[in-house]
């Protein structure tokens, strides 16, 4: 397993890239092209809500660390077929998360139900997606952030990943 250490996690708290409403990331999707990838329960929540099923998403039936609501969790629910469930603590990524990434990226499609923190999962999809993949995370308070993946991000969330703390 890794853990972040002390630095890493600071850098976190800030949004990786650009933080749009709700609104702005919908429209913004009517013109993507390639997988798109949605981390956290409120994101993929709105995304299914609105008609835009992503073709992966991460869900932990939480939001700021509380239980969503029976109406959140019904329609995350209702929408994981091609079910993974995995265990990955806060602040940590485990070989079992990154395990299930690669498989839903492989199969191009797939839920993950993460018994945890499903935060992290947005580095290891950044690492190892196909370029041109649309990732989306919410960032508490601001908005959703969205990213598309390049070289250059591949290379940002390898770093990071590596920076991370191996513990046993």
């Amino acid at each position: 397993m890794k853990i972040l250490p002390p630095g890493i996690r600071d850098l976190l708290h800030e949004p990786l890239g650009p933080v749009y409403s709700e609104k702005d990331v919908l429209a913004k999707l009517k013109h993507r092209h390639g997988l798109l990838v949605s981390v956290g329960d409120t994101i993929s929540y709105v995304l299914l809500v609105n008609k835009v099923e992503p073709e992966i998403f991460f869900y932990d039936l939480k939001n700021l660390r509380r239980p969503v609501s029976p109406q959140v969790k019904e329609l995350l629910e209702k929408h994981a077929k091609r079910l993974l469930v995995v265990k990955n603590p806060a602040g940590g990524i485990t070989g079992e998360l990154e395990a299930a990434v690669a498989k839903v990226l492989k199969n191009k499609r797939g839920r993950v139900f993460v018994d945890g923190e499903e935060d992290l999962a947005t580095l290891v999809v950044l690492a190892l997606a196909p370029v041109g993949t649309v990732v989306l995370y919410g960032q508490p308070e601001k908005g959703v952030v969205l990213l598309t993946v390049d070289e250059e991000w591949k290379l940002r969330a390898k770093d990071l990943l590596e920076a991370m703390e191996v513990v046993e």
